[in-house]
């Protein structure tokens, strides 16, 4: 009887390659999800909440920064932190062309406008000497992506920004945990968006988080983009009162997405491990 040919020999497979399942969810944080469903408890409007409080506080203390505000999507989040530092009316904001929509639209959607400079032709990551040539007297800020899991040169870019007294926004969506000279993405920056949707590091359904270590931001934020839900939380500056219900957006997580990142979070860090093993592996 003769052997047969192994499929990578150009012989015929025996099943069809696939992927495991992304995003795997633990039999607790199911049950956390069942439990909420069958108590009705699909929304919450602030820390108040004991589950987005939870949720936020969990991931301010991962990410290494005071404030975290939960939002409905990654977009969310990079509109909420251009509102959070008032950028707006025809600022120019220089970004990526080689990132996903989001950290374009973002920039429109708040009144501003998309300056393009140029990526690395090794990594695809923001170049720092491109992003300095592309300032003009309208220049407020810096919008960084960090793509597929690599860390754009902070160092240098946040150079640039203090050389120039420009705000710098990260967007981390593609780079939960990824490290910087030591330290995460997220925390260089004046405020720093991630995506949370099913197909990121750290995944729930659709959701994503704002983080930033200048309470101001945070506050400005939450009454733009979560309006008079985030009015009775703790600390709500009253000058900002008057306008929470005014021209807002909603961009609120829900508690669902709550209770599944706060359990997300539980195992982040040995996937990403995981990861950088598998990735070294290749090396």
């Amino acid at each position: 009887m003769s052997t047969p040919t192994l499929a990578l020999l150009g012989g015929d497979p025996i099943n069809p390659p696939g992927q495991d399942a992304h995003p795997r969810f633990s039999a607790k944080a199911i049950r956390r999800v069942s439990e909420l469903l069958e108590a009705g408890h699909a929304v919450g409007l602030n820390k108040g909440d004991p589950v987005i409080r939870e949720a936020e506080e969990a991931i301010a203390r991962w990410q290494g920064l005071p404030h975290c505000l939960g939002t409905s999507s990654g977009h969310g989040a990079l509109h909420a932190a251009l509102a959070g530092l008032e950028i707006t009316g025809g600022d120019e904001v220089i970004t990526t062309p080689y990132t996903w929509g989001a950290s374009t639209s973002c920039i429109l959607h708040n009144g501003a406008v998309p300056v393009f400079a140029d990526v690395s032709s090794t990594t695809g990551l923001l170049d720092p000497a491109s992003v300095e040539a592309a300032i003009t007297p309208k220049t407020r800020a810096i919008l960084v992506v960090h793509i597929y899991g690599q860390p754009a040169d902070m160092t240098s870019i946040c150079a640039v920004a203090r050389r120039h007294d420009l705000k710098v926004v990260e967007d981390g969506s593609q780079a939960h945990g990824a490290l910087h000279a030591g330290r995460k993405v997220g925390t260089f920056g004046d405020a720093a968006g991630f995506s949370c949707m099913g197909g990121k590091l750290l995944a729930a359904t659709e959701a994503g988080y704002l983080v930033t270590a200048d309470a101001d931001v945070y506050w400005r934020a939450s009454m733009a983009c979560q309006h008079m839900g985030r009015a009775p939380e703790a600390g709500f500056p009253d000058d900002l009162r008057p306008y929470t219900d005014s021209l807002v957006y909603t961009y609120r997580m829900s508690t669902i997405n709550a209770v599944l990142l706060t359990e997300q979070l539980q195992k982040i860090d040995g996937e990403i491990d995981a990861r950088r093993e598998n990735a070294r592996a290749f090396a």
